[in-house]
């Protein structure tokens, strides 16, 4: 008979240690922030890299970007563009979005480096080259979206010129008899 088929055998139960008590006596006490400048920082809490964020700026943090100029910079972008209809303008404002998260993948790239340059540890553990090797991932992920969504305005753009040019094969949908 195994020790499995054995009805009087207990599983083995791991025995707390203190720092395990001490642990669970502190999770009780914590509560979160109480402040609404505390709430906004371990609102971030999850934010590594911004890549993938909202579009909207990011306020706080090594990252934090100032809000107008991104604002600026996200309709210079669409004015760039120069969308004529409601769907061009929101493919465009999806371009805009990209290329504000690889700017904040640039920034996060640029700031691990800088930080495994000048810590020894960091240099020494190969945190550097994991840096390099998830922001690639990102950079061509985000790469792909933006060829895609430019690729979806130049045809959303190239339907709506054939629909204004009854000559250019769109038009008023009338047979040429």
């Amino acid at each position: 008979m195994s020790i499995d088929e054995n009805p009087e055998h207990e599983p083995d139960v791991a025995v707390p240690t203190a720092r395990d008590r001490a642990n669970r006596a502190n999770a009780v006490a914590s509560t979160g922030p109480k402040t609404a400048e505390g709430k906004a920082i371990s609102s971030t809490n999850a934010i590594t890299h911004g890549a993938y964020a909202r579009p909207s700026a990011v306020t706080v943090g090594c990252f934090a970007e100032d809000p107008e100029e991104l604002a600026e910079f996200h309709a210079a972008v669409v004015r760039d563009l120069e969308p004529s209809s409601v769907l061009q303008a929101a493919i465009a404002g999806q371009i805009a979005d990209t290329l504000i998260q690889a700017r904040r993948l640039q920034a996060f790239e640029a700031n691990r480096l800088r930080v495994a340059g000048t810590d020894p540890w960091l240099s020494s553990s190969g945190a550097a080259l994991e840096t390099l090797t998830v922001t690639s991932e990102i950079g061509r992920r985000l790469a792909r979206r933006l060829g895609q969504h430019l690729g979806q305005l130049a045809e959303v753009k190239a339907l709506a010129t054939s629909a204004q040019d009854p000559l250019a094969g769109g038009g008023s949908g009338e047979s040429a008899m």
